[in-house]
């Protein structure tokens, strides 16, 4: 949950994603009975930089050194641009995506990813050192272009506003257990001036509450308007939240088959693992071919080891599957990729902003078809040529706000169809050529 939003459920109030409003949900005063709505478990929680994390065990301590930040946003002169979107996606997916340099080069066709990448000329070196949750994986690599440079000089060009060459550049990765990931570029004088930040917070089997920020020294004076930051991101997100969602078909049934080998020596019996955890190894589910593929092989090593502790994760599954089907499936696209339930409804801006440009949309249509009425009208009693052609500018332009209007509202829907995939794959020949 983010810092705008906490004061609303901090004095009992909280977002209708329906209706776009702020409901107030009632507090026990006084003495007064305590109701359906008003009886709830109290959970530990802390802020930390702008967000609400919430401990699960009632009455834990919950220090604000185990949680997984950014130490730059505590410094002065920083600042950043946050979103959060629901996906259909279960966090060990999600976790893997945002953290492999490689998909964003081929499902985004951005060149930025690719300075993150590793080659045989530039292999990554992968480390581990202390963090908040456990000991934290760490990848470095030289922020040269490995795939996408034309040329040698355009390969080893250093960003704008960095020092030294992109060979004296510093890519880093950085895994935070359990949900934490983050990028950056150092410069020649050690410096970074923009962090891209993840949390991936479960929020059920198959089911991710993804968290990204966007930390910067640069104009820290200047932010875009929320609903619009949220338009390019939802644009970026969509291009490969719907093959994530597929893949989970594959990558659950499998873990679903080690937990079934491990099942039943647990008090639970034949729903429970027992005290030698199920292990599934990803290293059989993918064919690790990138040099890249060194930081993803570490942190799939801690997920083998950690995932098959989720509270109820195995019951969740082996239970959903009686008929031999998985709890899990793959939803529909237009589901899947449907802004307005996964991520307008989340957001009071993105919400309000919709329901502008629906207003507008009506509005402006409703003003161009009297406009083309008055100018028929105005045709048919021969007024003035003067007095038709500003009857049909005003028309005209009434039309065009209509339209604009139209397609603002529509990025907060469902947008991005298989047509529009298409064209972007057609992109990748042109983007990294086959060698």
């Amino acid at each position: 949950m983010l810092q705008q939003d906490i004061v609303r459920f901090v004095e009992g109030w909280t977002f209708d994603g329906q209706t776009g409003e702020c409901v107030n949900i009632p507090q026990v005063i006084g003495g007064n009975a305590v109701s359906g709505r008003t009886s709830a478990t109290a959970l530990p929680c802390v802020e930390r930089q702008g967000m609400l994390w919430i401990c699960p065990t009632p009455g834990a301590d919950v220090s604000p050194a185990a949680i997984a930040v950014l130490p730059e946003l505590d410094e002065p002169g920083w600042t950043s641009d946050d979103f959060v979107r629901d996906m259909p996606v279960d966090f060990t997916l999600l976790l893997e995506n945002v953290a492999d340099p490689d998909h964003g080069v081929f499902a985004h066709q951005t060149a930025t990813f690719d300075s993150f990448t590793a080659s045989a000329a530039h292999p990554m070196a992968v480390s581990t050192a202390p963090g908040p949750g456990g000991d934290k994986i760490l990848g470095r690599v030289a922020g040269v272009l490995k795939m996408t440079g034309k040329n040698e000089a355009e390969k080893k060009k250093a960003m704008r506003g960095e020092a030294g060459s992109g060979e004296e550049v510093t890519a880093t990765l950085e895994f935070a257990p359990p949900v934490h990931v983050r990028w950056a570029r150092f410069d020649a004088s050690g410096r970074t001036t923009f962090i891209t930040a993840f949390w991936a917070s479960p929020a059920g089997l198959g089911r991710t509450r993804f968290f990204l920020r966007y930390a910067r020294s640069i104009a820290p004076w200047f932010h875009p308007p929320r609903w619009l930051f949220h338009i390019l991101i939802n644009g970026f997100l969509d291009q490969d939240t719907y093959l994530l969602a597929t893949q989970q078909e594959v990558t659950l049934a499998a873990e679903l088959g080690a937990a079934r080998a491990n099942l039943g020596s647990g008090p639970g019996g034949a729903e429970e693992p027992g005290e030698h955890a199920p292990i599934m190894d990803r290293r059989r589910l993918f064919c690790h071919r990138s040099p890249t593929d060194n930081f993803l092989i570490a942190m799939g090593r801690w997920l083998d080891a950690a995932v098959p502790r989720v509270p109820n994760r195995y019951r969740l599954l082996v239970s959903a599957d009686a008929a031999g089907a998985l709890a899990v499936g793959a939803a529909r696209r237009e589901d899947v990729l449907d802004r307005l339930a996964c991520q307008t409804a989340l957001c009071p801006e993105s919400a309000a902003a919709y329901s502008r440009f629906k207003a507008a949309r009506l509005v402006l249509g409703v003003a161009a078809a009297l406009g083309a009425a008055a100018l028929v009208a105005g045709a048919a009693v021969g007024l003035d040529r003067a007095a038709l052609i500003r009857w049909a500018a005003a028309a005209a332009a009434a039309a065009a706000g209509a339209l604009v209007a139209h397609k603002l509202a529509r990025q907060f829907e469902y947008v991005y169809t298989r047509d529009r995939q298409a064209a972007d794959l057609k992109r990748i020949p042109k983007f990294v050529p086959d060698k």
